[in-house]
């Protein structure tokens, strides 16, 4: 787990769940890696879902990998000419929660890999960087699941995804917003965007992989743990409310940004998007500052442009940096 600010005492955190070292206790894993948590003037508006009673059936619910921020792929289960009925017939493809350690001649077996790698976790004045690989805990067809955080100063986030499979998929993006206690206000501006608001904070989100929309669909978002079902922490019906981009087409790779601005409830609205000449920018309110990212591919890369300052994100020798770009 990765967990950044702004700054000590600011406004965002951002809580990234990743790779990392194997795991010496495996046991109740949630379908949550390559997922996230963001806040913003001490309201969580991104949420994890929690859980509530293991032996209740919504459990089954709460650990499933399409009820995180992270992402889910639709794999085609038939062959050859499709009728209509057959497009139907897709695999829903989610993370593996089966992780477990054995005995091996009564001793504990070595602890077992998760299937994630911790990639980067770096920062250069108001750039900080976290990059997760999470292909494995899929398995096949999915290669590689390589996500990317963008946190820029107070405001802004970008969530930057590479996946490649090795056959065509549709990848789903998968948002759950905070609608504990019913104070949500979820407005879908555009196909590609929203805009939601709780407390004293607000955030936009732009998808800028072209998908289809779906939702709001109703979920739960628990409090906190009870061994018996219908306790105080245990989220009610629409606690949770989660949005969709699912892709038009399915594809081998495909390099997909999210951009995220995050601020007081009304100034959220004065946040726009731009994009030109390759980069995905958000403008503050009154025109300025304008950050911007750029993705390059072969290789892949990412430059931060802030403030006349510009950062670059490289692999060298196998292992992700993030540096000044002069």
């Amino acid at each position: 787990d990765t967990l950044v600010r702004d700054q000590w005492g600011g406004r965002t955190v951002l809580a990234v769940h990743g790779g990392g070292d194997p795991y010496y206790g495996p046991g109740h894993l949630h379908g949550d890696l390559n997922s996230f948590i963001l806040a913003h003037n001490e309201t969580r508006l991104l949420v994890d879902p929690g859980h509530s009673c293991y032996r209740n059936l919504l459990r089954e619910l709460d650990i499933a990998t399409r009820q995180h921020n992270t992402c889910t792929f639709l794999v085609d289960a038939s062959d050859g000419p499709k009728r209509q009925e057959e497009l139907l017939l897709s695999k829903l493809l989610e993370q593996s929660t089966s992780t477990r350690r054995h005995l091996i001649n009564n001793e504990p077996a070595p602890p077992p890999e998760r299937g994630a790698q911790h990639l980067l976790d770096a920062q250069i004045g108001p750039v900080k960087v976290v990059g997760s690989e999470a292909a494995r805990v899929y398995g096949p067809p999915i290669e590689s699941f390589m996500r990317f955080w963008f946190l820029v100063g107070e405001h802004a986030l970008f969530v930057v995804d590479h996946i490649e499979s090795s056959q065509p998929v549709k990848t789903i993006w998968n948002w759950l917003l905070n609608n504990r206690d019913g104070t949500l206000d979820l407005r879908s501006v555009r196909p590609d965007r929203l805009v939601a608001r709780r407390g004293d904070a607000g955030m936009k989100l732009f998808h800028l992989g072209g998908g289809v929309m779906q939702g709001p669909n109703y979920g739960h978002v628990h409090d906190a743990y009870h061994p018996l079902p219908n306790q105080r922490g245990e989220g009610k019906p629409g606690s949770g409310m989660m949005i969709r981009w699912q892709e038009r087409e399915a594809a081998t790779t495909r390099t997909v940004v999210h951009a995220i601005p995050v601020d007081h409830y009304g100034a959220v609205a004065g946040w726009h998007l731009r994009q030109e000449d390759g980069k995905v920018g958000l403008e503050a309110p009154g025109g300025v500052p304008l950050i911007t990212l750029m993705v390059e591919n072969d290789p892949l890369a990412f430059v931060i442009h802030h403030d006349d300052a510009a950062y670059r994100v490289t692999l060298t020798d196998d292992t992700w940096a993030l540096v000044e770009d002069n």
